[in-house]
């Protein structure tokens, strides 16, 4: 009701009363007589009085009111135009190059210029413009006026102080009138070049990476946890000479290996997140063998959930075959310097240690009957018969050494015992040698490269350690023979290289033994420090069954060669 009274006061007081009413220079009594007038019958004078000051009153308040918000909503605008990063904007006329009415101050930090250089010059803003960049917005902006639908242009703008040009991505609305023509745009633009930027990194470090995938000579093959071919390199197919679906199942299977190794192989992938040289046989379509390392990788989501298997592929079936012609190489090289050894050891036994066997056999004779002579004489005899008795020893020993002959006739247990108790003589140093009772007879091959180990590891403790004691021992460990050589002494030379978290010494003693286990199908692990070192030879018991088919092939083969020798 109260809403409904200025409407009728207007009509019934009077223009000159309201005002007067309004501005405070009427009193009640004024209202009173006019009010009395129109409303005889209908209300009390009294009420009709307030009934109509309340009113007055009530829409001067809302029209206060009213202002006190219009001003409120328009410095909040204005706070808004300040504050907001996106470049507001509304165009009169030609969306192109009409008169700008607004932009918001936030051009100022984008492009360095003013919002009313904007609306000073109407052809500034196209004039920013990348060249390369127009015509496309041109299209999208008659698109966009054809269909009479919202748009979005991407383009750059020039930097007034830098010079350099800002990614802008403009979503404009344009406005039309009843007939259809084009009455401005209203738009926001945003700063996008750092985007921009990243979208380039982007799209280059995937022009790297797919340049590098599909030219990589090695297979690289991405999986999903299902094993699904994600997708694979051409050297990938070439390799394996199957398609895509197939390689999938090829990896998964990791052909050759057994269902334990794949096991292992998942935990690791899943715990660890990769593996590294992981040696594998693989298969081609056709059956062809093929030995490979294998490297792979997860990649994972947000929530830590494996989403890709990135596998390369590395064949090394060449490099396979080449270090075991190279193993079988050096492998005869070695039996070829032992059968050396043996013929040079049995020659200076049966050849110059005879010879000098019969020398000291003449000068004890010649010393016996020379009672007659004179004392210088006898002295020379007895002096001539002792060198030749110390050659006669020393020959024997280097011809034991070269080949002992007790791993012919008692083995292994045997040689080393002699080889300890001569060293402990010669050089002084205690030898403690420990045998496992459960140590038999080896394959010759074995016994031979045993020995020559634990030579060579004596004779450095001798010229290098320093230690006053050393110690053997040979024994069996599950499927391996294990024998071990140490010291006290203090360590390996830390500058010469290192070995797994160990050092070791420059020279061919090291390697040699080394190729020796390799050959034979073992290892050697070495360990040192201040407090001494220690060398343990390792031999797997399969290794023994080979060794023994090895030496019966070369025993057939020397059979085979010296029959077409003799015919």
């Amino acid at each position: 009701m109260r809403g409904n009274t200025r409407p009728a006061l207007l009509c019934s007081l009077g223009k000159d009363t309201l005002k007067k009413l309004e501005s405070g220079g009427i009193g009640n009594s004024d209202v009173k007589k006019k009010t009395d007038r129109q409303s005889r019958n209908r209300r009390t004078p009294k009420a009709q009085n307030l009934a109509a000051i309340e009113g007055i009153a009530s829409d001067i308040t809302r029209r206060k009111s009213a202002k006190e918000e219009l001003r409120k909503t328009k410095e909040e605008y204005q706070l808004v135009l300040r504050t907001i990063r996106e470049i507001l904007y509304i165009v009169d006329g030609d969306p192109m190059q009409g008169t700008v009415r607004m932009v918001s101050d936030s051009v100022r930090n984008l492009l360095g210029y003013e919002p009313n250089d904007f609306q000073k010059d109407p052809a500034l803003w196209f004039s920013l413009l990348h060249p390369d960049d127009i015509p496309a917005i041109m299209q999208v902006t008659q698109d966009a006026i054809a269909h009479r639908v919202p748009g979005m242009r991407t383009y750059r703008l020039r930097n007034k102080q830098s010079g350099e040009y800002r990614w802008v991505e403009d979503c404009f609305t344009p406005v039309f009138d009843d007939s259809g023509e084009v009455l401005g745009t209203y738009g926001v633009a945003r700063d996008i070049t750092d985007r921009k930027q990243m979208e380039v990194q982007l799209q280059e470090s995937e022009e790297r990476y797919r340049t590098l995938f599909e030219q990589s000579r090695d297979a690289i093959v991405i999986t999903a946890p299902n094993g699904r071919v994600v997708d694979a390199n051409r050297s990938a197919l070439d390799l394996f000479g199957v398609g895509k679906e197939r390689l999938g199942k090829l990896l998964t299977d990791v052909l050759q290996q057994t269902v334990q190794d794949r096991r292992n192989l998942r935990r690791v992938l899943e715990q660890e997140g990769f593996f590294k040289d992981y040696e594998a046989k693989l298969g081609k379509q056709d059956g062809t063998p093929i030995d490979c390392l294998i490297n792979s990788a997860v990649r994972r989501g947000g929530d830590g959930r494996i989403l890709e298997f990135h596998t390369t592929i590395h064949d090394i079936t060449k490099q396979t075959r080449d270090a075991q012609a190279l193993r079988e190489l050096s492998g005869h090289l070695l039996r070829v310097r032992d059968e050396e050894q043996g013929r040079i050891a049995r020659e200076l036994h049966d050849g110059i240690g005879q010879t000098l066997i019969g020398l000291v056999m003449n000068l004890a004779l010649a010393r016996d009957s020379a009672q007659r002579l004179n004392r210088k004489v006898r002295d020379l005899l007895t002096t001539s018969l002792e060198l030749a008795e110390q050659s006669v020893h020393e020959i024997r020993t280097v011809s034991y050494l070269l080949h002992p002959p007790f791993l012919e006739e008692g083995g292994l247990q045997s040689a080393l015992q002699w080889l300890a108790e001569g060293f402990a003589k010669r050089s002084g140093i205690r030898v403690d040698l420990d045998i496992a009772s459960t140590v038999d007879r080896f394959p010759r091959e074995w016994e031979i490269g045993l020995f020559r180990v634990v030579q060579e590891c004596l004779a450095n403790i001798h010229r290098h350690s320093g230690s006053s004691t050393a110690k053997i021992r040979l024994e069996q460990q599950g499927q391996q023979i294990l024998l071990e050589v140490s010291d006290q002494g203090r360590g390996l030379d830390p500058g010469a290289g290192k070995e797994t978290g160990s050092v070791v010494p420059s020279g061919v003693g090291i390697p040699a033994m080394r190729e020796r286990m390799t050959h034979l199908g073992g290892g050697l692990q070495i360990k040192s420090s201040s407090e001494g070192t220690t060398i343990m030879a390792v031999l797997p018991f399969q290794a023994s069954i080979a060794a023994a088919s090895s030496r019966r092939e070369r025993i057939r083969e020397r059979d085979t060669t010296k029959g077409r020798l003799e015919s």
